[in-house]
């Protein structure tokens, strides 16, 4: 083997080992991310359905239109929702 073709060899492994470590890296980064999020999701005080009591929901009126090009009906309307645990005390809103 000539020296002109080790010195080249020896650069192709040296770009092979940092290309590995960059790749090894970015995995460890996405797997301490994914373990992040999970705790995080497990961990989070969610509303529980046996706390919900009491839901009220209230929709306003919007808008009926025809659909452009099919044989259809466009209803456009807002949908409020509070959910209460005891009445009086909303756990959850959304409209």
């Amino acid at each position: 083997m000539s020296k002109r073709k080790f010195i080249q060899n020896q650069q192709n492994s040296g770009d092979a080992i940092v290309f590995n470590i960059a790749a090894i890296l970015t995995l460890l980064l996405f797997v301490v991310h994914y373990i992040y999020y999970i705790l995080s999701a497990l961990t989070l005080s969610s509303m529980q359905s046996e706390d919900a009591k009491y839901i009220k929901k209230r929709s306003k009126g919007g808008s009926i239109e025809p659909h452009p090009t099919e044989k259809a009906i466009i209803l456009n309307y807002t949908l409020e929702a509070k959910v209460f645990g005891e009445p009086g005390d909303p756990m959850l809103e959304d409209s």
